[in-house]
Parts: C-alpha cells; structure tokens; sequence
C-alpha cells in the first residue's frame, strides 16, 4: 500500500472541496472545519470516485488507501474518528464500494474484512440509541452497516441485530406517507439512499425478512423524494433544503435516488 503512492497525487472529496496528497495520504491532518475531518474518515470518498469515474480509481486504488488509513489509524482508533456515526459510515462505504467493484459482496481482501468485522464490533456495542424514543435517523446508518458486515463477514450474530433494529426503528423514523418523521428534506433522501442500499443487499442475498420490512415503505420514502422535487424550466430539478443538512453527500448527489431500479 505504501509503494502504491509513489509520485501518485490522491486527490479525495471532503464535505467541501477536495483535499490532496503527494505521494503519501495524511490522515492525521487537522481541519478547522469538523466536517471535513468527520468526511475524512468516514470513507466517502470511495464512492465520490466511482461517481466521478476518475480514470485512477479502481480496485487497487481502493484497497491502497483503506490500508494506508488503517495502517496509520487502526481500525478502532481513539478519539472522534471512531465516533458511532463515522465508524458505521466507513463499513458501509468499503463493502458498496468493492460491491460495485466485484459485481458481489464476497470478494473484499481478508485483512480489510478482519478491520471491517473489528469495526461493526465496535459499533454493535455504540448503537446511538437514545432513551424516550430520541433516536433519529442514525440508529438506522448504524444498523446498514452491521447489516453489510453481518453477510459481508458471515457474522450471523451482527445479523441478528441488525433485523432487531430494522424491526424496531423502521416504523418509529417513518410515517404513513413515508416523510423522515425529523423534517429535513436532504435526510429523506439520503435515508432513502441507505434503504435503497440494504434492499440491493437483502435482494442478493435473498433475506425475505428484511425484504418484509422494507418493501412496504420503499415506494412511500421514494414517493415523499418526489414530493420535495421542483422543476423549472430552464433549470435542472432541485429539492429546498429544509431541516438539517448532511455534510456526507451533496443533494445534487442525490437527485438520481428516484430513478433506482430498486
């Protein structure tokens, strides 16, 4: 991994902008900004790339920084990198991202699936559950991950706790019409984008059960997208921020949610 960076520039996609590396990635810089360090370290940056369809990014590409980041910060650092939220984000990147390298979710190199399994145990004792029916939205980005971990590294307890959480907060974070019960419209989509993700997973894999909870709610969130959407002429389509805005993806990003196969 470390040779992989020889006169290589790695430029990745923060929260704002970019942020570059010549020959070697720093990934104990400081930001002024926490946004830009939590986007940092939750692995984003993996799935900007493919987006962007960057002629570097491939599979080797991939592997090499998610080593170098390891390497340096181990898979269970201290401090905020390993805040509940990040870790989830960094499982849930890594397995989509050699997802849709592989064409399946079976072929991720064994030492980054050790990290990866170590991380999803970490998280399963950090669910960010909150007493008086508190928690929000990312009770259900934690349980994506474990959800991917759970097959990705053929933990059957992971799975067991990852369809609790479905089975439990599903219905609380949704309401009849399929609105995110906290309001802010780039949240709608992006919960809808994580649901689209773990139906891809259920599907190929044939998990009926979480089949059962989603399905029903998938074609309401989808619904509630279209709702947000404007159209103008001479103007591409746009949804009004309102609520909360996530720093993990531009809504721009998020636009295309409704028009998934899924």
């Amino acid at each position: 991994s470390i040779s992989y960076f020889d006169d290589k520039k790695i430029k990745l996609k923060l929260a704002k902008g970019f942020t570059e590396f010549n020959n070697q990635p720093n990934w104990k810089q400081t930001f002024n900004d926490e946004e830009q360090f939590f986007s940092l370290h939750r692995w984003g940056w993996l799935l900007h790339s493919l987006s962007s369809q960057e002629k570097d990014v491939d599979k080797d590409w991939g592997e090499a920084l998610i080593r170098s980041w390891l390497f340096e910060m181990s898979p269970v650092p201290d401090g905020p990198a390993s805040e509940s939220y990040s870790t989830g984000e960094r499982i849930s990147n890594a397995c989509l991202f050699f997802r849709h390298i592989n064409g399946n979710w079976d072929e991720i190199p064994s030492d980054i699936l050790f990290a990866l399994h170590d991380m999803a145990h970490d998280l399963s004792r950090n669910i960010e559950y909150y007493s008086d029916d508190l928690s929000g939205n990312h009770v259900i980005n934690n349980a994506r991950a474990i959800y991917f971990a759970a097959y990705c590294c053929n933990d059957s307890n992971l799975m067991l706790l990852a369809h609790a959480i479905f089975e439990d907060h599903l219905k609380k974070l949704v309401d009849v019409n399929g609105f995110l019960r906290e309001g802010s419209s780039h949240y709608q989509f992006l919960f809808t984008r994580w649901i689209l993700e773990i139906r891809m997973l259920a599907d190929e894999k044939k998990d009926q059960i979480v089949l059962s909870k989603i399905d029903p709610i998938i074609a309401k969130l989808l619904n509630a997208c279209k709702f947000l959407l404007i159209s103008q002429k001479n103007r591409e389509t746009f949804f009004p921020l309102v609520g909360d805005i996530s720093p993990d993806c531009e809504p721009e990003w998020l636009y295309d949610v409704l028009k998934s196969t899924l």
